[in-house]
């Protein structure tokens, strides 16, 4: 009775920790994606880079020029941004559902693609910038 007893405790030992990871592991990306959303909705695009990888820094960077050379029509929309949830698809993949609701109360959903990279989660490839065309007028 005592060996069941210690095997019980010991495996609900083993699923406490796993789950107090995986609750570590949300709680870091959320972090991330919050800092990341709350710099682009500022425009701040330096302080946004600080929390993509190398790819989305690329987009990033792009979206600073245009912002940068069509300052006279950039529209500063008053959006409330909330995580929904944050689904982790492996190791080293996740998603976070958010939603953008206006000040109009319209509201959007919205995926923020994450990467572990280096043990550290990152936005990822926000969009394929090698993928993107641009017309040459």
């Amino acid at each position: 009775m005592k060996h069941l007893l210690l095997q019980f405790v010991i495996i609900l030992c083993t699923v406490a920790t796993i789950l107090s990871c995986a609750e570590h592991e949300k709680s870091s990306i959320e972090n991330v994606a919050l800092k990341y959303l709350k710099a682009m909705n500022e425009d701040n695009f330096k302080e946004a880079c600080n929390y993509a990888d190398d790819e989305s820094k690329k987009l990033i960077t792009l979206l600073e020029k245009i912002h940068t050379e069509n300052l006279s029509m950039v529209v500063n929309y008053n959006v409330n941004l909330t995580i929904v949830d944050i689904v982790i698809l492996n190791d080293t993949t996740a998603e976070v559902r958010y939603k953008e609701t206006y000040g109009n109360n319209s509201i959007q959903y919205e995926v923020l693609p994450m990467k572990k990279v280096d043990n550290k989660w990152l936005v990822h490839k926000i969009v394929d910038i090698d993928s993107l065309v641009f017309d040459s007028d």
